[in-house]
């Protein structure tokens, strides 16, 4: 019996800071008018992150394209020999497109939170700034600001990120 009021309580506290603002929702959003109509003509997506954190920056790579993949556009990334080395491509973002023949980039700046004292817990993002970058025009398409007043999961921001560029390119 007590465990199922704990387990009751664990999921009802869940709950709430679902509903409660530890949401992935922009603090504010770029849209040029370039980006309408852009999404069936959009090309491969490399996707590179850089930030304070270098496997949450893996982490949200992954999952938005993940995210972008299952809305039907195309991925580039870089040959597997490529990563994990000294002096990687992705320590220049640009450099990874040409590596992969991209047509358009996606990119930005994660900060995690500072550590806790529990050292296995799930590692939340303070701050993200990511933008979508055509390639051959040169141009950023959209770009988002991400300040949640209580830092949230890579996944939760990469998955919004991904929606916000699928809805603003059709």
């Amino acid at each position: 019996m007590r465990i199922a009021r704990a387990i009751a309580c664990l999921m009802l506290a869940g709950a709430v800071s679902l509903l409660t603002g530890a949401e992935g929702v922009p603090a504010t959003t770029y849209v040029d008018e370039d980006a309408a109509g852009k999404l069936d003509i959009l090309g491969d997506v490399a996707v590179v992150m850089t930030g304070n954190d270098p496997f949450i920056n893996r982490i949200m790579e992954d999952v938005i394209a993940v995210e972008l993949l299952s809305h039907g556009i195309g991925i580039a990334y870089p040959e597997e020999a490529d990563l994990g080395k000294p002096g990687r491509l992705d320590d220049d973002p640009m450099a990874v497109v040409r590596s992969v023949g991209a047509d358009a980039l996606v990119t930005g700046m994660v900060v995690t939170e500072p550590p806790g004292d529990w050292q296995f817990r799930t590692v939340r993002v303070s701050i993200a700034s990511l933008s979508l970058v055509d390639v051959p025009m040169d141009k950023t398409l959209i770009w988002s600001l991400y300040e949640p007043e209580e830092a949230v999961t890579a996944t939760r921001i990469a998955r919004e990120f991904a929606g916000c560029l699928v809805d603003n390119l059709k």
